[in-house]
């Protein structure tokens, strides 16, 4: 097991849902924290925090990597956590199997060759695609469904040879769909859209919601993280709640936490109620996460939403 005081941990992809969240889990314990984020910036710059370091800068630039290798006001990462990355309200953007997965391996490189002995990936559940039945680390994956999933499937392979050539331990999560309170003025998700409409005061108008997911909270996300991150364990690991349920039940949870009556939040779309199946036929298997001590799923999607609803509300003077 690895001592926790004794860590130094990089993070690529502080800034987002995830990453705020296990930043702030792990800023409990005596773990020496380097945010690295990035961003479009001519020069990269540091500015000392609470809980180590934040940095600014650019990815994808080869003489900002030359530059953090060579910083020497930043303690050497024992272990380097790498989140998400790019455009992901655009699944088939070219940068995900082209720059995003190398950044990721560059900035892998980098820590490794600086000391870290440890890379957690955050990889995707939609890794395994359409993929009916039981949704297994070791079963075989099918090809991938956009250019997204196969930018993890392909910074996951490179991470692997990479971690056996220095020989670092490399742990890949396959992540369901998380939700939590993230920023409105960030764009796009399904909690931003209903607490707009919520803070407005109108109706909320989505699509059929139809869809079947494993929708996990945010915090359980990071928390499996944290865990998996300060063990000796290595491979693939599902990180989900493991009992799917549908889009429109999340919303239906989310907008009664905000405050709001069902008759008030709409799903269009054309799709036949009456032919949408009462359960999936597909389920992820969380059973390897499970078996690892202390991992225990304390959110529902009632619990969720509540949580959601109470630190968005204790936020809305800034959002308004």
């Amino acid at each position: 097991m690895i001592e926790q005081n004794k860590s130094t941990v990089w993070i690529l992809g502080s800034g987002g849902l995830i990453g705020t969240s296990f930043s702030n889990r792990i800023a409990k314990w005596p773990v020496e924290q380097v945010r690295l984020r990035h961003s479009s910036v001519n020069a990269p710059s540091i500015h000392e925090t609470a809980v180590g370091f934040d940095v600014y800068l650019d990815v994808d630039a080869r003489s900002h990597l030359d530059w953090i290798s060579r910083e020497n006001r930043l303690p050497n990462p024992s272990e380097i956590v790498l989140l998400g990355w790019g455009n992901v309200r655009n699944p088939h953007h070219a940068s995900h199997t082209s720059i995003s997965p190398l950044s990721v391996v560059q900035m892998a490189e980098v820590s490794i060759l600086l000391g870290a002995k440890r890379v957690i990936f955050a990889g995707s559940i939609d890794e395994y695609s359409g993929a009916a039945g039981r949704r297994h680390e070791d079963r075989e994956l099918p090809d991938p469904m956009n250019s997204y999933v196969a930018g993890k499937i392909r910074a996951h392979e490179a991470l692997e040879r990479l971690c056996r050539a220095h020989n670092v331990q490399n742990v890949h999560c396959r992540i369901s769909s998380v939700y939590g309170p993230t920023k409105v003025n960030v764009g796009g998700s399904l909690v931003q859209t209903l607490w707009e409409a919520h803070v407005q005061g109108v109706p909320a108008v989505l699509g059929d919601c139809a869809t079947w997911r494993d929708h996990v909270y945010v915090e359980d996300v990071s928390e499996d993280i944290r865990l998996l991150l300060f063990s000796d364990l290595v491979g693939t690991f599902n990180v989900g709640f493991g009992t799917p349920t549908q889009v429109r039940q999340l919303a239906e949870s989310l907008w009664v936490a905000f405050g709001e009556t069902l008759e008030t939040l709409r799903f269009g779309g054309d799709t036949d109620l009456a032919v949408i199946k009462d359960s999936p036929d597909w389920y992820l298997d969380v059973g390897r996460m499970n078996a690892l001590a202390g991992s225990r799923h304390r959110y529902d999607l009632g619990a969720g939403s509540h949580e959601t609803s109470r630190i968005l509300k204790g936020i809305d003077i800034q959002i308004r």
